[in-house]
């Protein structure tokens, strides 16, 4: 009656797992929440919501040119930023 039948697991057997991607989430927000409102709405624009750079443009209002600066610098600032916090 208290064994679980082959391949199963009981209820709490993942729960470390689940705890450890929250814990990762919490240290990426944490990170990420360093970086300026304009750097992250940028990366946020680009990567999270896959605007194109003109959009982006507009809406930051500035050029397209400045865009495709800013954007790899904002995502080159996230990097090192999550790599000192040992998270790459």
């Amino acid at each position: 009656m208290g064994q679980l039948p082959p391949g199963c697991q009981p209820v709490h057997a993942g729960t470390n797992r689940f705890d450890t991607v929250l814990v990762r989430c919490i240290d990426f927000e944490r990170e990420f929440s360093k970086l300026t409102g304009d750097q992250q709405t940028l990366l946020l624009l680009a990567y999270r919501e896959r605007q194109p750079y003109r959009v982006i443009a507009q809406i930051a209002r500035c050029s397209e040119r400045a865009v495709s600066y800013k954007v790899p610098a904002a995502l080159a600032q996230l990097a090192q930023l999550l790599d000192r916090a040992n998270m790459l």
